[in-house]
């Protein structure tokens, strides 16, 4: 079993301008029910719960509580893994609708220090007034120590609402 939370800084540049500040926080428990064997992958659930921390006026925030609700497998062959899945978002609120999102990666570990990767995904409209879309990012992390790792990422959509998208993270594991 994993703990996970992501206290984000959000950054937001669209028509209606330019905001930053702390996004909605992120909540999630992930936990493996099949282990990967030579022969099969594993297979976990990773249900999270996204906060309404952030602003919504400055689109750095849901304005209400999600949750998401995901099937995952993963399966290596030495320093390639593939993993991927997807689940529903329960995305309650005025205008909001729930939606479907998967998603699947392929990553190479170069070395104990970096792996990179890439993902390609799809989402159904999360509002009444957005439109689903598809996408794919590229990125990967440096592990600093056991402790400590510093996760990047780059991308951009492929249909619906033209966006690029991007992040760099601190990880630490406990």
């Amino acid at each position: 079993m994993q703990l996970h939370i992501v206290a984000p800084i959000g950054y937001v540049h669209s028509v209606e301008g330019t905001h930053y500040g702390y996004s909605d926080t992120e909540l999630g428990v992930k936990y493996r029910f099949v282990q990967e064997t030579d022969s099969s992958p594993q297979i976990g659930c990773f249900p999270l719960i996204e906060l309404p921390t952030g602003n919504q006026n400055d689109q750095l925030g849901n304005g209400s509580l999600q949750v998401y609700l995901p099937v995952w497998i993963q399966k290596s062959w030495g320093k390639l893994t593939s993993y991927g899945g997807g689940g529903m978002w329960i995305n309650p609120g005025a205008g909001h609708k729930n939606s479907f999102f998967t998603g699947w990666e392929l990553q190479y570990d170069f070395s104990d220090v970096i792996t990179l990767g890439n993902e390609f995904y799809y989402q159904t409209a999360q509002t009444q007034d957005s439109e689903s879309n598809s996408g794919f990012n590229l990125g990967g992390y440096i592990n600093l120590t056991e402790q400590h790792h510093i996760l990047f990422s780059v991308g951009h959509t492929l249909s619906g609402d033209g966006a690029y998208t991007g992040y760099i993270a601190y990880q630490l594991t406990m």
